[in-house]
């Protein structure tokens, strides 16, 4: 299979197009706004405590309050809230987790009240963008992303991604970061790390572990509604999670995102330097590769595939239906039952791209032919 991503640079959004066989199968997109992105941590202030629904709104800055629900505070809650409050009223100078009394777990059946109280200023994590009416959806159990690695303080387990089938490798990895995480860090291994050398994984693991003390060292003169961590930009940590190996070629129109991917890919030895181009034609670099073409035909609200078939997506805020239909398949020779299952069996493979296309999760319900 011939994988290309594709990159389109404007002065106010850039565009990454992946394709599998020059067939669209996920189009992200990166507003060159200054507002949050997922995984940005910032200082907040609870605003309100909600006992009816287990959660609080945090004062974060916004135009629309945040969202904290207490499950999405951690189990390890009450060791982070004392440690931040030691940073906070400048009793802790040490930001070293090595030496960290670690609190009692708390109750996952707990309640927020118990917890949380008005006024109170902690770092908060954003777990995913502003939605409609919205506000962004809070965390707690902070982590920061890495090529290889997810380091996760606070946690002293290792944990493997699921992607990573081979059982010695598995056991390679999780003994080699054990062997290098300092006490009271958790790390996530994700699945570029594959394959990778002791000295790559520590390499990215110091990276990880240097930022989260410099947005640790930020926390006591900073003042609410202040940025400690960034995130980096979409397009950056898309091209960092999805690149690998496996790409036969990296095209974009930015001299700029060029040069910065020159020095990026030199970076991997996985990565060869030769799969990158630099588009220069007239033709805008969507249409010159097909993009702007499947994009027009695959975002609407229904969506054309084998030829007669077609899919009605609707959304809601608690929902996303899709309803098969067979179009110009009623025709096909055979008897319905066969048609049906013909229909059925091409709808789950668009519907499986669609989701891909359009970021969906949640609750799906997709309505087949009958059979």
């Amino acid at each position: 299979m011939r994988k290309e991503l594709v990159i389109s640079a404007k002065r106010d959004q850039v565009q990454l197009a992946l394709l599998e066989n020059q067939r669209l199968v996920e189009l992200h997109q990166d507003s060159q706004d200054e507002s949050l992105k997922v995984g940005d941590i910032i200082l907040g202030r609870v605003k309100k405590v909600m006992p009816g629904m287990n959660a609080a709104f945090i004062d974060i800055g916004g135009p629309r309050d945040a969202f904290l629900h207490y499950t999405d505070m951690g189990p390890l809650f009450t060791t982070y809230a004392y440690y931040m409050h030691g940073i906070l009223s400048g009793k802790h100078k040490d930001y070293n987790l090595e030496r960290l009394k670690v609190q009692e777990v708390m109750d996952k059946e707990g309640k927020v009240e118990d917890i949380l109280k008005p006024k109170q200023i902690l770092p908060f994590q954003v777990y995913k963008e502003p939605i409609s009416t919205k506000g962004p959806r809070m965390t707690t159990e902070v982590s920061i992303a890495g090529r290889y690695l997810i380091l996760t303080p606070f946690s002293n387990q290792v944990g493997v991604s699921r992607k990573v089938a081979n059982e010695s490798e598995r056991k390679r990895l999780k003994r080699l970061i054990e062997s290098l995480k300092p006490k009271n860090f958790g790390v996530i291994i994700r699945t570029n790390a594959q394959g990778k050398k002791s000295s790559e994984l520590h390499q990215d693991l110091e990276s990880l572990l240097k930022k989260w003390y410099t947005a640790i060292a930020k926390v006591h003169n900073a003042n609410p509604r202040t940025v400690i961590h960034s995130e980096l930009d979409k397009t950056t940590t898309t091209i960092r999670d999805m690149l690998n190996s496996s790409f036969n070629a990296v095209i974009t129109d930015s001299e700029t995102i060029y040069n910065s991917l020159i020095d990026y890919i030199g970076d991997f030895a996985e990565l060869d330097n030769n799969i990158l181009r630099h588009h220069r034609g007239d033709k805008p670099i969507f249409d010159q590769f097909g993009v702007t073409k499947q994009i027009k035909n695959l975002f609407g609200h229904s969506v054309t595939f084998a030829k007669g078939p077609y899919l009605v997506l609707d959304h809601t805020e608690a929902m996303h239906v899709v309803d098969v239909n067979s179009g110009g398949k009623v025709a096909m020779k055979g008897d319905q039952e066969t048609n049906a299952l013909a229909v059925n069996t091409d709808a789950v493979d668009e519907i499986a791209r669609q989701l891909r296309l359009r970021d969906l999760g949640g609750i799906i319900i997709i309505d087949f032919i009958d059979m």
